[in-house]
């Protein structure tokens, strides 16, 4: 919407300035039988002085504003990227290198700032999901967004389950993927108990069905 206000004014400027121009030039013209070539000769050129100087005044002034705009939205987003209670990344769409993480992704993988900027998703899967990993990213490698629930693993060796979800994004130029985390550990190991506790009572019967029964003298 800004932008779109932005070329709109830029546009009412330049023809503005044109008409302006226009008919200035013409009053000056009339004005040649009244004063010398070279007196003629200098409105004009004051004119297109004072033209071309209010043009890029009025340009600058608006260009200037649009750059604070961006550069607090970016910051708004900056804080709310740092300070939202899920883990979150950014990392390089080819590299696979992180470029970006917040405090709650310090906080639930153990890793500083600068240690998360050294290493890549792949660091903090476990052992047997890596090749689920590049499977997943080859086969969504055309999507915009998609989730994905992995085992991660800490930097002290933890493991818990997780809701990753991403998207496509651009960081500081680069074409970037931007993931979200989400910890459903409690979750997913409530369900496995619930699970094996419901088919406890399935085996026992059929250990009990199976088992001879022993004959008494």
């Amino acid at each position: 919407m800004h932008r779109n206000n932005t070329i709109i004014i830029i546009s009412l400027i330049l023809l503005v300035s044109f008409g302006w121009a226009i008919l200035a030039n013409q009053a000056i013209n009339s004005l040649s039988d009244d004063f010398e070539p070279e007196h003629v000769n200098l409105f004009r050129v004051l004119n297109n002085t004072l033209v071309i100087t209010l043009v890029f005044t009025t340009m600058y002034a608006l260009i200037r504003k649009q750059r604070k705009r961006l550069k607090a939205a970016g910051e708004h987003y900056g804080r709310l990227f740092e300070n939202i209670p899920a883990p979150m990344f950014i990392y390089d769409a080819a590299t696979y290198k992180f470029l970006a993480t917040n405090k709650a992704a310090e906080l639930q993988y153990g890793y500083t700032k600068e240690e998360f900027l050294a290493l890549t998703p792949a660091n903090m899967r476990v052992e047997g999901e890596l090749k689920s990993l590049h499977d997943v990213n080859e086969r969504f490698a055309t999507k915009n967004y998609r989730s994905a629930c992995w085992l991660h693993g800490d930097k002290f060796g933890n493991s818990f389950y997780v809701c990753v979800y991403t998207c496509d994004t651009v960081f500081n130029g680069k074409s970037a993927k931007q993931a979200m985390v989400i910890n459903i550990d409690e979750k997913v190991k409530a369900e496995l108990a619930l699970k094996e506790k419901q088919l406890l009572p399935d085996i026992t019967k059929s250990e009990i069905k199976n088992t001879p029964i022993p004959h008494l003298a």
